[in-house]
């Protein structure tokens, strides 16, 4: 069994983010998608998501596309390379 995790924001859901993961389903058995908070988007994009997390996990989980989304831990610091 093949397990795949993607990470991203997924805000809006579109049809892009449905290519996307349509594409990693057919890559793993199961697929988890794992979002950043708020917070974190906003740190990471310079201005918070039109979503909240729980809307973007609800769009993803009803979508059928990532039955398992989960949020990640709102102490991550980003660092660029």
């Amino acid at each position: 069994m093949i397990t795949g995790l993607l990470f991203g924001t997924f805000d809006e859901l579109h049809e892009g983010h449905r290519v996307m993961l349509r594409e990693a389903r057919t890559l793993a058995d199961h697929l988890t998608v794992v979002l950043p908070p708020d917070d974190a988007v906003a740190t990471m994009k310079g201005h918070a998501p039109v979503q909240s997390w729980t809307v973007r996990a609800e769009g993803l989980r009803s979508s059928g596309l990532a039955p398992a989304a989960a949020v990640c831990s709102s102490s991550h610091q980003r660092t660029d390379p």
